[in-house]
């Protein structure tokens, strides 16, 4: 029963995971608002990499349920990357509002990361 109950949490962690990504990421690539947030963190030509690599690690998420080792490594890669985020909103001394969303998305990833490893 536990572990059901656990598992859900996972698969619920993962699609809260890969819908976020998917709007993030298409959001970095085509919404002026993000040209001008990665202008004020200073990381303009990393705006369209950032978003192709949310979108596709998104995608991984999905294969994931299917692929277990696929998943883990998209979430590595999404944890990793909202490490960075949460270092660039430091170095550019955002509030920790600003950050909290980068925060919590690395630990939901790291989550996810781990779990995968757990649940077959």
């Amino acid at each position: 029963m536990l572990y059901m109950c656990m598992k859900n949490i996972f698969y619920i962690a993962q699609c809260v995971s890969i819908i976020s990504f998917l709007g993030y990421g298409t959001s970095c690539i085509f919404s002026q608002k993000m040209v001008v947030e990665f202008e004020r963190y200073n990381l303009n030509q990393f705006r369209v990499i950032t978003g192709l690599l949310q979108i596709i690690a998104s995608l991984g998420l999905i294969v994931g349920f299917y692929l277990p080792t696929v998943r883990t490594l998209a979430s590595l890669g999404l944890a990793s990357q909202m490490m960075f985020g949460i270092i660039v909103r430091i170095r550019i001394r955002d509030s920790f509002l600003n950050f909290l969303p980068a925060l919590f998305f690395c630990a939901l990833n790291i989550y996810i990361f781990w779990a995968s490893l757990l649940v077959k």
